[in-house]
C-alpha cells in the first residue's frame, strides 16, 4: 500500500484530537493514522529540531496516512482551517520507511527469540546490512557475573520496507529489552 507523509501547521493535541474525533465519526473511512511524534518516526532536520527545543519552532504535527484517505483529510482540514487555526504545509509520498537496530542475547532460548523476529518479519520489510555474530563458549564458571558468557549472539542490520508495517515491528520490537531501536526514518519519493 502506499503512504503520505501530512505535515499539518497547528497544536499538536489539537491536530490529534481533530483526526481521532474525525476518524470516530466516519466509520466507512478505514484510514491507517499514524503521528510520527508517537511512533519515534525522525520528524524534523537539525535545524528544526534546534528550534523546537528553544521553543521557536512553529507546530509541525508529521501524520502518515493511506493513500486512500489522503484526499478526506485534506477536506477535513479545509473544513476546519479557519475555525481552528490549522494549514496543510505539505503532502508527501514516502517511498519506504527504515531503522537501524542491534539484538543482543547471552542464552539459546534468547537467542532463538531474536532469529524467529528476524524470520518472521512480514513479506513486505526486508532485513539489510546484516551483522550476526554467535559464539559458544566453554565457560566452567557460568552466571550473572561472569566475564565470559556461554553463549552471545549480536544480531545488527536495517529493517526497510512498507510504512505500515515498518511501525507495527518496530512498536513489537520496542518491548523488548534485548533490542536497541534507533528511530524510524522515512524515504520520499522525488
Amino acid at each position: 500500500m502506499t503512504y503520505y507523509e501530512l505535515v499539518v501547521e497547528g497544536p499538536y493535541l489539537l491536530v490529534k484530537g481533530l483526526f481521532d474525533g474525525a476518524a470516530l465519526c466516519n466509520k466507512k473511512n478505514n484510514s491507517e493514522i499514524y503521528f510520527s511524534r508517537d511512533e519515534n518516526i525522525t520528524r524534523e532536520t537539525l535545524k528544526e529540531k534546534l528550534k523546537e527545543w528553544l521553543g521557536v519552532a512553529e507546530n509541525l504535527v508529521h501524520v502518515i496516512i493511506d493513500e486512500s484517505s489522503v484526499k478526506y483529510w485534506e477536506d477535513v482540514i479545509l473544513q476546519v482551517k479557519d475555525n481552528l487555526n490549522l494549514s496543510i504545509i505539505s503532502n508527501k509520498k514516502i517511498e519506504d520507511a527504515h531503522f537501524n537496530f542491534q539484538m543482543e542475547a547471552y542464552t539459546e532460548k534468547h537467542g532463538k527469540q531474536m532469529k524467529k523476529l528476524i524470520d518472521n518479519l512480514p513479506k513486505t520489510v526486508k532485513y539489510i546490512d546484516k551483522k550476526v555474530k554467535e559464539e559458544k563458549h566453554d565457560v566452567k564458571d557460568s552466571g550473572i557475573y561472569t566475564p565470559e558468557h556461554p553463549y552471545e549472539l549480536l544480531i545488527a542490520g536495517e529493517i526497510i520496507g512498507d510504512p505500515s508495517e515498518i511501525i507495527k515491528t518496530y512498536r513489537e520490537w520496542a518491548t523488548n529489552s534485548l533490542i536497541t531501536l534507533e528511530n524510524i526514518e522515512l524515504d520520499f519519493a522525488e
